[in-house]
């Protein structure tokens, strides 16, 4: 499991390189074969369709266009590429151009029109040799090929004007991370269960690497523990940035220590060598990376200067939707492997944290405009409607913070009317409460 979760992210990390690389390869193998038929084994021409067999004449000059077009489609493709990164970077933010250079048809289309470029190329080495009126195949499988280049050119054209609109980029970071989220709400469901116990010894496990906590090895951690009584508590939290010497986590055990004290540092460099780290964050493990495209987001729309506090308002909404999934359970604790004797578990953010984090920036630039206030608090009872248990408490004194916050802030009489009849659902409509918070703080 471990080292499929490693492969994935090698792959998540190199796929440009690894779709270009598949199309060339696949290119020399259709080359191969074609070229294997037209100069050993010429009399397979009889079986295929005369409309695939050219003279070689033709053939090279289908071939020489050919790859003249492949060359110029794909410096053009380039350039597109780069346009839309530009317009990312400079209308988002620069954390969202993954979600549009990790499109599986952006890597595609690039291999595909490189590696039809090498075949024409090759191709004309290959019949260079032949008499120009013998009849060969490998101009009418290039025709073929071409007709596939234009068809992933067409897809990667529409996927550009797909993902140039605002929304459509918005809700694939909210695609992105629901499955994530979802994956969390399953196992803090699974996790409900876990009691704190009684330990004789802590022992705290130090980082071994510097980088954004991406990947936890649960399977090694327990071959290495599981003959103890105890729990590995994991103190750091996917997508946090640790420094090597860092505490990570705290292995905490009901018996005593059998590890001789010149074995014990190898023995937890051990369990810490089952962390990993990357210098970037890791949006398939870490539903706070997705999350926090959606702010920046919602900041560079509500931020001064910005012409667009609607995807801002957008923004919002979709985070605060993701939020009230995830507080749709009570606990934030999660067992991430367990055996008989020994667990591994992780600590998630508390709701408390989870509002802090993800409003503070918003609500810096946004303080003073009444619609951000005005999204926020709708969005908060969104959450308060999904959740259950403390949760509710805790958004409901988030709620009062951030009304508090909109009376100091937001002077027009409106706007101030407004944003008291989105704070009243949370106390019910009662007037008296609703003045007695703004009073508290006077």
């Amino acid at each position: 499991m471990f080292q499929l979760q490693k492969n994935r992210l090698w792959l998540q990390n190199n796929k440009i390189w690894i779709y270009i690389l598949k199309y060339i390869t696949y290119s020399f193998i259709l080359l191969l074969i074609v070229g294997t038929i037209d100069l050993k084994y010429p009399q397979v021409h009889n079986k295929i369709p005369e409309i695939l067999l050219m003279n070689v004449g033709l053939s090279t000059t289908l071939l020489t266009t050919l790859a003249g077009a492949f060359l110029t489609i794909t410096t053009f493709t380039f350039s597109t590429m780069m346009t839309v990164i530009n317009m990312y970077s400079s209308s988002f933010t620069p954390s969202m151009l993954s979600n549009f250079t990790n499109k599986r048809i952006v890597a595609k289309v690039l291999g595909v029109f490189v590696g039809g470029f090498l075949y024409c190329l090759l191709g004309l080495f290959i019949i260079g040799g032949i008499y120009e009126t013998r009849m060969v195949l490998v101009g009418g499988i290039a025709t073929v090929y071409a007709i596939f280049c234009m068809l992933h050119f067409l897809l990667f054209v529409h996927e550009i004007f797909k993902m140039v609109r605002g929304s459509n980029i918005v809700q694939s970071v909210y695609e992105e991370a629901l499955p994530v989220i979802r994956d969390q709400v399953e196992k803090r469901k699974n996790s409900a269960y876990f009691l704190q116990f009684e330990y004789s010894r802590s022992i705290k496990i130090y980082a071994i690497a510097t980088g954004y906590l991406s990947i936890i090895d649960t399977k090694r951690i327990l071959n290495i523990l599981s003959r103890y009584d105890g729990a590995l508590v994991v103190e750091q939290n996917l997508g946090d940035y640790v420094v090597k010497g860092f505490h990570i986590a705290t292995l905490h055990l009901k018996q005593n220590w059998e590890i001789a004290p010149e074995d014990e540092k190898e023995f937890l460099d051990k369990v810490a060598d089952c962390f990993i780290y990357q210098e970037e964050k890791y949006a398939e493990e870490d539903y706070r990376y997705s999350i926090s495209k959606l702010v920046e987001t919602a900041m560079c729309s509500i931020g001064p200067g910005s012409g667009d506090p609607n995807r801002g308002v957008h923004c919002i909404r979709k985070i605060c939707v993701l939020l009230g999934k995830l507080f749709s359970v009570g606990n934030s604790t999660i067992i991430l492997a367990e055996d008989a004797d020994f667990r591994i578990v992780y600590k998630g953010y508390t709701v408390e944290e989870e509002l802090y984090y993800t409003f503070r920036q918003i609500l810096k630039w946004g303080k003073s405009t009444a619609v951000v206030i005005d999204a926020i608090l709708e969005g908060l009872y969104v959450m308060y409607r999904m959740s259950e248990g403390e949760a509710c408490t805790e958004i409901s004194k988030y709620a009062k913070y951030v009304y508090k916050l909109s009376t100091k802030t937001i002077e027009d009489p409106y706007d101030k009317a407004y944003i008291k009849k989105t704070y009243r659902v949370f106390i019910d409509g009662d007037e008296e409460e609703i003045n007695r918070d703004i009073l508290e703080d006077e």
